[in-house]
């Protein structure tokens, strides 16, 4: 019990007046009518943000009707109908299919590439060891046995094989995580052991060539030992690998006209229908026939769903915004919302956008009403069902028109690209006074034909060492025994080990002379012979260099050895080799794209067709670096004449292109001295005012009609009339997203009602302390008043009796 409690209790005890309950109940009428006005705008403010959460609910439910109304997907609905064939198989018909029949017959399908360890390289397990060095990846068409035509297009790929990973499951391991569309896996035939087999992707020019490189610098060997296991290349010798299946193209016909794909999926011929063809056709009468038409029936349900959609809002709402009869002669009531000015503009607007015209339409629909949808005395819809299904039937472009956003330009060269909810539907005039450009490198002129030197391959070579300067003499002096005879030696050429190859011992003119001898003897083994191999002796002034015919990658001279006891003399035991290549020229350089700097841009050795080729080929390669791609930079490289161009693909003034670091021969390619020229932002105005400009991408100025239109800008455009209609269900869907959004007008009216509870909240502490200080205030008057009939109290009982004590009253005894 509180102190306040306790005195409130011992009121009236000595009085006997009721003073406990006197100061009780007048702090209650005292507190009544101020707890009353707060308890009932408590009352109404709680059933205020209760209700408009349950507006808000089904301004929601109304709104997701509108949102489908507005996607263009509700009107572009197709439906398909075709034979029953089984040649293709039917994947995907999108709104962006173009309605009409179509015939297709499959001539061939595509297939991948397929290759596997042959059955004498069959391994025991997944983990034996197979090998070390490098596996080259390199795709494109295989024409024949031993003519491969690489597809410049993808991008070759080397792999290293080492201690880490040179097991069979180490090395399907890391060609699959190569990324580079082959797909590896280990199979146990039952019969052989484990097989590694390898699938390209689909098509004839994505065929895998694999060249291997032997730890220590040996070429594919055809020994069947080693990584050269995994070989796959020119020539049925050096070919290890098994071939399984060939990649070929799929070839069909649609409506007769022939087409080539790369897979069997396809999904860029007929527009928005996407298939997979499966079986070749029979015959030209074994086709698949498709009829393509557009399907208005998810459009009727639509509207017809919004309509109800609509009615049930409205009923929903009722007890919200208007007056509720009483039951049982109870008196009626009105809604917490029913004056609420903020729901009637609401309730308001709703009316106007269903009743009124849907705006600047493109059709020639231009309300609900020309689609036969009335509007009741209550405020409810409804559908003539005559007038709906003549407008479906007759005028469904008009229908389209009338509910999806739609925008019309009077240039291709100026698009609009996006609309915010604070356009304003209309026709706009637009004034382009500069036009977006792109960042741009132009080259000089090029030098010493690198077209030319690019396809110029290098050939592999031994450098001996020096020879004995005593190297002829000796020779002659064993035409007169007891000199020495063995000049014999072996070697590999382009792969290839020859027998002992004797050198004659006589009389030599010179050491060109000599050379010549010893080339005559290499080309005369029978191994090299057939093999096609030959070689070019050549002397250096010091010592003989022997040197391949062939060029490229695959071209060496290794493996000098069984060096007799004489040939030591020649200088060929202690030599070196340098392996062949497809080019010894640095023509790699860098490039900083719209201010991101790639990586080394390579540009391989190989047979480029034209300039226009080379062009492609380093768009390609500048396309594909990693820290460009990663920035979502991206240039086109062209051909002009005489020198290469390389744009960036964006536009604005921070569109440029500059080359970076270069290699010594990539100069020729007249790209570090060229002229880099920077892009421009577009500029232009919007009914005479001016606007603002990014790139290709052009805005209205704030606060003007058209804000919230966003245009797309192509180089030469000038100027255009742009219409914009945002369409009834794009508009209305606008609007209650003014009302609905985080920041819209009813999360503002939630706001200003949550403070409004929260000055309740307030007054009511203002309110119990006046009350508690009234309440203090009585118990202490009450309590002086107790006191003061208290002493009263004890005056009286003692004047009770004083006439009987006193001396002239006193009765006596």
């Amino acid at each position: 019990m509180t102190i306040g409690n306790n005195i409130i209790s011992s009121l009236g005890i000595g009085s006997g007046i009721q003073s406990g309950t006197m100061v009780e109940q007048l702090t209650a009428l005292e507190r009544a009518p101020a707890q009353e006005r707060i308890d009932t705008d408590r009352s109404k403010f709680s059933s205020q943000i209760s209700d408009i959460g349950f507006l808000k609910n089904a301004m929601s439910l109304l709104q997701d009707s509108a949102d489908v109304l507005a996607d263009s997907a509700t009107f572009a609905s197709k439906t398909a109908s075709y034979n029953d064939s089984n040649i293709l198989v039917p994947e995907l018909l999108d709104e962006n299919a173009v309605t009409g029949s179509y015939n297709v017959i499959v001539d061939q399908l595509a297939s991948a590439h397929s290759l596997s360890v042959s059955d004498a390289n069959a391994f025991t397990s997944p983990t034996a060891i197979v090998g070390s060095g490098t596996l080259k990846f390199s795709f494109g068409e295989w024409v024949d046995a031993d003519t491969f035509v690489e597809n410049t297009e993808l991008s070759s790929k080397t792999l290293t094989i080492d201690g880490t990973n040179n097991t069979l499951n180490g090395i399907k391991d890391a060609i699959n995580k190569a990324d580079m569309g082959v797909q590896a896996s280990i199979v146990d035939d039952g019969a052989n052991g484990h097989k590694l087999v390898l699938t390209s992707p689909s098509g004839k020019t994505q065929q895998m060539r694999i060249e291997v490189t032997e730890a220590g610098g040996s070429p594919t060997n055809t020994d069947n030992d080693g990584l050269s296991r995994l070989a796959f290349v020119e020539g049925a010798a050096n070919r290890q690998l098994t071939q399984l299946k060939g990649g070929q193209d799929a070839l069909f016909r649609v409506n007769n006209l022939a087409v080539v794909r790369s897979d069997n999926t396809v999904d860029d011929v007929i527009d928005g229908f996407t298939f997979t063809l499966s079986k070749k056709s029979t015959d030209d009468a074994d086709s698949f026939n498709i009829d393509i038409n557009e399907d208005k029936t998810v459009a009727e349900q639509a509207v017809r769903d919004f309509v109800e959609g609509y009615n049930a809002f409205l009923e929903a709402i009722q007890p919200l915004v208007g007056f509720t009869e009483g039951e049982d002669g109870e008196e009626g009531s009105y809604g917490s919302l029913y004056r609420d000015p903020t729901v009637r503009t609401l309730l308001s607007s709703l009316r106007e956008q269903i009743v009124n015209q849907a705006g600047n339409t493109t059709g020639n629909f231009t309300a609900l009403t020309n689609l036969g949808v009335r509007t009741e005395l209550d405020g409810s819809l409804s559908i003539n069902d005559k007038d709906f299904r003549a407008a479906f039937d007759n005028n469904f472009a008009d229908v389209r028109a009338l509910f999806v956003a739609d925008t019309q330009s009077s240039s291709d060269k100026v698009l609009v690209n996006n609309f915010t909810q604070y356009a304003t539907e209309g026709v706009y005039d637009i004034a382009i006074t500069t036009e977006p450009s792109q960042g741009s490198l132009t080259g000089n002129a090029v030098a010493n034909n690198p077209l030319a030197a690019l396809t110029t391959p290098v050939s592999g070579y031994w450098t001996g060492a020096a020879n004995d300067p005593n190297l002829l003499a000796n020779l002659a002096d064993v035409v007169t025994p007891p000199g020495p005879t063995d000049y014999d030696f072996s070697l590999v050429v382009d792969g290839v080990a020859t027998n002992a190859v004797s050198i004659t011992p006589g009389t030599y003119a010179d050491y060109n002379a000599l050379a010549i001898e010893i080339q005559n003897n290499i080309n005369a083994d029978a191994n090299l012979i057939g093999a096609s191999k030959t070689v070019t002796v050549a002397y250096n002034g010091t010592g003989f260099v022997i040197t391949s015919d062939s060029t490229g990658d695959n071209s060496s001279v290794t493996g000098l050895a069984n060096i007799g006891g004489a040939a030591s003399e020649l200088g060929l035991s202690t030599g070196s080799a340098t392996a062949g290549a497809e080019g010894t020229g640095d023509y790699s350089f860098s490039i900083r794209v719209d201010g991101t700097d790639s990586g080394t841009i390579n540009v391989a050795y190989g047979s480029y067709a034209d300039n226009t080729a080379l062009a492609t080929y380093l768009e390609q390669q500048i396309n594909n670096d990693s820290a460009l791609k990663e920035a979502g930079k991206s240039v086109t490289v062209s051909w002009d004449t005489d020198h290469f161009v390389i744009t960036s693909e964006s536009f604005g003034s921070s569109s440029a292109v500059f080359v970076t670091d270069i290699g010594a021969e990539a100069i020729d390619l007249g790209l570090s001295a060229g002229t880099s020229n920077s892009g421009e932002d577009v500029a232009g105005t919007v009914n005479g005012v001016q606007g603002f400009g990014s790139g290709n991408v052009f805005l209205p100025a704030l606060n003007t009609p058209a804000y919230g239109l966003s245009f797309l800008i192509a180089g030469g455009a000038t100027t255009s009339q742009v219409t914009f209609s945002r369409g009834f269900g794009a508009g209305l869907s606008s609007l209650l997203e003014n009302y609905l959004s985080n920041n819209g007008i009813l999360a503002e009216k939630e706001q200003n009602i949550n403070r409004q509870l929260d000055r309740l909240e307030d007054k009511q502490d203002t309110l119990d302390r006046r009350i508690e200080a009234y309440e203090a205030r009585l118990m202490a008057q009450f309590m002086a008043m107790e006191r003061i009939i208290n002493s009263l109290n004890s005056s009286g009982s003692f004047l009770d009796g004083l006439a009987d004590r006193l001396p002239n009253t006193a009765r006596n005894s």
